[in-house]
């Protein structure tokens, strides 16, 4: 089971990159995100790096992230584990022009636990993913227009 939306950002390719790339600035923008750190030695993203991710919402435990493809400016993939079931995020940076960026979200439930839970609470996974292509466009677009004021 799959879910996915494409955010137009007017943004340069560097500020949504900036903003995405590094799981570390996601709590800049993702509202939920409490807290994310790098696990096992991790120093910068790249394939294999692993971090700890803390939502608001969910107490029961943290998200384990593991990126698997890291092509600046282009995509970032990750998988996240957490007692609710394995899934894989892909964020596909595309640019438009010199001043926008269409960025595509993919969620995908991995794990027969995660697909049970997907098809029970579809709806309201896909208003998160809206919401979080949402607060990202926001907030790089409010990045971009403080470097041009």
């Amino acid at each position: 089971m799959e879910f996915s939306t494409t955010q137009e950002i007017h943004a340069d390719l560097a500020t949504v990159w900036a903003a995405l790339g590094d799981p570390q600035n996601w709590v800049k923008w993702m509202d939920d995100l409490t807290d994310v750190k790098p696990e096992d030695g991790t120093t910068a993203p790249g394939p294999g790096a692993r971090y700890s991710a803390s939502q608001a919402w969910w107490r029961f435990d943290n998200q384990r992230l593991t990126i698997h493809d890291y092509q600046p400016n282009e995509r970032l993939t990750y998988s996240a584990e957490t007692t609710g079931g394995g899934v894989t995020f892909e964020y596909t940076l595309r640019q438009v022009d010199e001043r926008h960026v269409a960025v595509h979200f993919l969620l995908r439930m991995d794990s027969t636990f995660a697909k049970v839970n997907a098809s029970m609470s579809g709806p309201l996974l896909e208003k998160k993913l809206n919401a979080e292509a949402a607060q990202l466009r926001d907030y790089c677009e409010a990045q971009a227009s403080t470097r041009t004021a």
